[in-house]
């Protein structure tokens, strides 16, 4: 019936709606699905890029600072998808219940995968977070520890340049040799501190990339070789604190003889002399002990040398600068002194000798005299100032024994007035004091030539010794280049040194050349034990000098070698990235729509395929090189070759593919080019077969066809 109809109508209306209003929540809940789904899906990925990217520490400490940063927004964003991932699985549910078997299972399946892999990446990112912080914590530690001791370096350097400067003042060598030993002991005990420094930068280094490992290693090697340095240089300097201290004690020993002589010479002097109507016995025991102190004078001028010469070298302070000239003042005052008070004794005594006994005396001086002037000159340093004090005393003696001649020539001239002699024995009197001349020039070359081979004798004694250390200390220098591996920038600064110390050696080739000048000279005036000694020393110089200037060559050979190997690699590398660099720009061109430039581009691809297969060689001669320097340079050097060797085949990899992935591209588009030409020339020739036609049949028309 009709109301039937209707009734059916209605319900049917009704299910319709029903269904429409299902239809749309399913599809809102799909919706809603997909939405949540792909936010998970995002915050999921973003979530495993970073647990990829942030595996190893590198850069710097504010680097790792970001990362916990992000890494921690990126938990807290994780965490509040929790929400969503229990609302996905609400949706999940619902919508099992009306899709099919096939779309339940995989919802089922992507919901569990979700559920999954966000409980695990929740885990890892947990587990990552607490990993991070806790290098941070260490490296904030470790970089506490570190700007420490820099700090503490910095101060004691600038200590130990103040302690340079006070050196300089006699009076403060205790004081500084105190502040070295205590600055010594601070090395010691920051040993610990560096020791320590080493453990943080170890546990570090295990989640490091190579090149910040090798960034953290350099900073400490800086440190140890500041710490070396000072130290080295700390022992030094109390070293040759030490030896001043030495000296010092020396020069105030020597000083104390010297003055005390003084004394006892100033006690003799201070003693009136006998008057010239003095008896004899007085004016003789007058004029011993005088001759007496003469000789002392003589035997003590060697000590008054010394101390000079100790405080030439010392380079003594105001107080004994002022105390040793007065010294040398007072013993100039007190020579010239005695030398003058005998000789006036020796005239007063004088007057008790007749004229032949005062001609005996002289005949025996003479002779005296005449026999030291002939003794042949020493072959040896100690001898000659042996013979160089003799010849002070004789000059002494010459001086106070003058008089007498005086005496003798004034007798002479009044025996002739007397007409005691006849006139021609003034003419001897002429000879004898011709004699006297004579004798007395012979005496002062002899004395001269005395004391330049004393002095060439002792300037070579001195260069040799200065000769001496300073070829011991490169000796100990050329000792530290010496190395199995070492880091590119202590190969570099070795380079350098070895430069500096052949302009050193260059520069001492004049000292060196004035050692050998002197040594043949004393070796001809030298007795045989001497010139035996002598030879020794300059065949020993000759050795170590020329074994010195061999090592020399020798480092610098193979550091210039490695340093050589390593620009060549480094220039190898440029120039394969200027090449690939090339390579790029050429590939982000768009590929051409125009044919013959289609053409051009697909020669140029296949020529760079080519260039490609050519320069392999000298891509696998790289890893040969690196090989050839793992055993020259340190792991942290060529951490960062390698690193840079491996960007290098990666760009290499990624660029000959896309050469490859370009060439196909050109090959296609051509091929499309060659197959629109064909289809262009069958549709060309089907319209001339047509043309044809129509044109030779009029009762053909185009419509037709």
């Amino acid at each position: 019936s009709l109301s039937t109809l209707y009734k059916n109508w209605e319900e049917l209306e009704n299910q319709i709606k029903q269904l429409e209003n299902s239809l749309t929540d399913t599809v809102d809940h799909w919706s809603s699905y997909n939405t949540n789904l792909v936010s998970l899906n995002q915050i999921m990925t973003q979530t495993e890029y970073a647990l990829d990217q942030y595996i190893l520490i590198g850069g710097d400490m504010d680097t790792l600072e970001s990362q916990v940063v992000k890494l921690k927004a990126l938990q807290s964003d994780l965490n509040s998808s929790s929400t969503c991932l229990e609302y996905l699985s609400s949706l999940a549910s619902q919508l099992r219940h009306v899709c099919e078997p096939t779309v339940q299972i995989d919802i089922q399946k992507t919901v569990s995968n979700v559920q999954t892999k966000h409980k695990q990446l929740s885990n890892d990112l947990d587990a990552r977070c607490n990993h991070l912080e806790q290098c941070l914590n260490k490296w904030q530690d470790f970089e506490s520890q570190y700007s420490r001791i820099c700090d503490w370096l910095d101060l004691e350097e600038s200590l130990y340049a103040d302690l340079i400067n006070i050196s300089h003042d006699t009076h403060r060598i205790p004081e500084s040799q105190k502040k070295c030993q205590k600055l010594q002991q601070d090395l010691d005990n920051v040993q610990a501190q560096i020791s320590e420094l080493y453990r943080a930068s170890d546990h570090l280094a295990q989640n490091m990339t190579p090149s910040a490992i090798s960034i953290i290693t350099s900073r400490q090697t800086i440190i140890e070789q500041r710490m070396l340095t000072l130290r080295k240089n700390l022992s030094k300097h109390m070293a040759t604190l030490t030896e001043d201290m030495n000296t010092l004690g020396t020069f105030n020993k020597a000083f104390e003889t010297v003055k005390k002589f003084l004394d006892y010479s100033s006690s003799t002097l201070i003693s009136n002399d006998p008057a010239m109507a003095a008896n004899e016995e007085a004016l003789q025991s007058r004029l011993f002990q005088l001759k007496q102190l003469l000789l002392m004078f003589s035997a003590n001028s060697v000590k008054l040398d010394a101390v000079n010469d100790i405080g030439y070298h010392l380079a003594l302070d105001e107080v004994n600068v002022i105390r040793l000239r007065e010294l040398n003042h007072e013993w100039q005052r007190q020579y010239e002194d005695a030398s003058d008070r005998t000789r006036i004794l020796q005239s007063n005594l004088l007057i008790y000798r007749d004229f032949i006994s005062k001609c005996d005396m002289w005949m025996t001086f003479l002779a005296q005299t005449e026999l030291n002037l002939t003794t042949e000159l020493k072959g040896n340093l100690d001898d000659l100032l042996d013979q160089l004090q003799k010849c002070e005393q004789c000059e002494s003696e010459m001086y106070s024994r003058e008089p007498i001649l005086h005496a003798i020539i004034s007798d002479g001239e009044k025996m002739i007035k007397a007409g005691e002699v006849e006139k021609e024995f003034h003419q001897k009197l002429h000879l004898l004091s011709e004699q006297w001349q004579s004798m007395s020039k012979r005496a002062y070359q002899r004395k001269a030539i005395i004391k330049k081979l004393t002095s060439q004798w002792q300037q070579f004694n001195e260069l040799c010794q200065q000769l001496k250390v300073w070829l011991q200390d490169k000796e100990d220098v050329l000792k530290t280049f010496e190395y199995d591996i070492n880091s590119l920038q202590m190969i570099m600064n070795l380079r350098e040194s070895v430069q500096t110390i052949k302009h050193e050696f260059k520069l001492q080739e004049t000292t060196y050349q004035k050692v050998l000048d002197l040594g043949n000279t004393l070796i001809q005036k030298s007795d045989k034990a001497a010139a035996e000694r002598i030879k020794n020393t300059l065949s020993d110089f000759d050795h170590h000098w020329n074994k010195a200037l061999t090592t020399l060559d020798d480092h610098q050979s193979q550091l210039d070698g490695a340093h050589q190997q390593w620009l060549e690699c480094e220039g190898d590398i440029e120039n394969i990235l200027d090449w690939l660099k090339s390579i790029r720009s050429i590939l982000h061109k768009d590929i051409p729509t125009v044919y013959d430039a289609l053409q051009i581009d697909l020669y140029r691809c296949r020529d760079n395929i080519t260039d490609f297969m050519n320069m392999d060689d000298k891509r696998q001669c790289l890893q040969a090189k690196e090989k050839q320097l793992c055993r020259l340079f340190q792991t942290e050097d060529m951490n960062l070759l390698h690193e840079r060797i491996r960007l290098l085949n990666k760009q290499w990899e990624e660029l000959h593919l896309q050469t490859h992935l370009r060439a196909q591209k050109l090959a296609d588009a051509l091929f499309r080019w060659t197959n629109f030409d064909e289809h262009v020339k069958l549709l060309m020739n089907w319209i001339d077969s047509m043309t044809m036609k129509i044109e030779s049949n009029q009762d053909m028309h185009v419509e037709d066809y």
